[in-house]
Parts: C-alpha cells; structure tokens; sequence
C-alpha cells in the first residue's frame, strides 16, 4: 500500500510539474540544423509515415528494462515540436560550414529566414499542408518560423497520441525516476515528409533543463 501511495505521489509531481513547464514554455526553441539529416528520414507507408527521428533508438533503449507504471493522463497538455524535411540537405550543409569557417569567404555572411527557406526550406505548399493538418486536428499552434521548417504546438496527451499513432505511457526507470514516452516510433497521416517530432517524451532532457520533470520515488 505504501508503494502504491509512493508511486501517485511520484506520478502527481510529474503531471504538475509538467503543466507549469508547457504553461510557461517560451515561444520558440533553439534551431538546429538537424532536421534534414538522411538518418531522421521519414518512411511513407499506405499513407501513413513512420518519423524516424534520432530519439527514436534513445527511447526505445532507455524503457527497454523500466517498469511500466500505466498511462499518461489524457487531459495533461504537452508542448510538441515538429520539423519538415529540408530540401538540398548537402548543399544546407556545406552552407553552415562555410559561414562558421573563418578562413571562407562566406564567413559570418549569414542567410535571413526568408533565404533559408527558399534555398533549404519546404515549399509554401507543404508547410501549409502541415499548419493545415494540424489545425483539422483542433491542435494549437503556438509558433511558425520563417524558414518554414518548424512548428510549435501545443495539445493534451489524448490528442498527440491520437494523430501521431502512439500510446503515451509513465515508466519507472531502473534508477527509481519517473518518465514518460511513447511506446513506439510516432507515425502521422501527412504526404510531406517529417524529419522529427519532439515533446512526446521527456527522456531527451533528463540531466537538463528537463530534470525537474522527474522526481525519484523516496
């Protein structure tokens, strides 16, 4: 009975702590230039792409010897991050090199959003598809970015898991914190590709920013 009272109690914190960091999340995250990486590449399946994204292995490991604890309440609202699929990965890549490298000429010489997306961005076309998928599922968007390859939106478990075909579950990890994670790869019902989705899980930033997400069982 006391191991029970402990687990709630392990379990409440996380839900709480989780609310106030998706209530005051800021509007954007940090950019990253890995989201059109030929590793995060996404597999179109009779309509259905399964997002192969980096995290997915990370995940997979890190409940592979946890303890299920059962699932993530459906009403807990979550902040999520999905990243297209650039287009011209080696070019964008060469690009960032030249400009971080001082003996180039293209140092320092750095593109404005308009001209990432242009070069390196989805088309207008596919960005809107994916705003427009996401609002057919009553999801919030909370920000797009002028390069047009990321959007920041904000829904309840029940929703996320709904649309990205997953079951949002609590484990127990072998060292006594609490997480929570899908149980499989997230897949979306979408034809433009997607390099990742984050914000499904909060295993990514245990050690972080994310540690007060988890609170070990006394």
């Amino acid at each position: 009975m006391t191991h029970n009272k402990k687990n709630r109690r392990a379990i409440l914190i996380l839900i709480f702590f989780t609310f106030l960091t998706t209530t005051w999340a800021q509007t954007g995250p940090s950019q990253s230039a890995s989201n059109g990486s030929s590793d995060n590449s996404a597999t179109l399946t009779r309509g259905v792409q399964v997002i192969k994204n980096t995290d997915t292995e990370f995940i997979k490991n890190s409940i592979k010897n946890s303890t299920l604890i059962g699932p993530m309440p459906s009403n807990v609202f979550l902040s999520v991050t999905l990243l297209l699929q650039v287009k011209n990965q080696k070019s964008m890549t060469e690009t960032e090199t030249s400009i971080n490298n001082p003996n180039d000429p293209a140092y320092h010489k750095y593109l404005k959003p308009g001209e990432v997306a242009d070069n390196f961005g989805p088309t207008m076309e596919d960005y809107q598809k994916a705003i427009d998928f996401i609002q057919k599922n009553k999801i919030l968007i909370k920000k797009k970015t002028g390069d047009r390859q990321m959007l920041r939106m904000m829904s309840s478990v029940g929703t996320f898991e709904k649309v990205f075909h997953v079951n949002i579950n609590l484990y127990k990890l072998v060292d006594g914190r609490i997480c929570y994670a899908p149980d499989q790869a997230p897949s979306i019902e979408l034809d433009i590709k997607i390099a990742s989705v984050s914000g499904l899980d909060n295993l990514s930033r245990l050690g972080t920013e994310g540690t007060h997400f988890i609170r070990s069982i006394p």
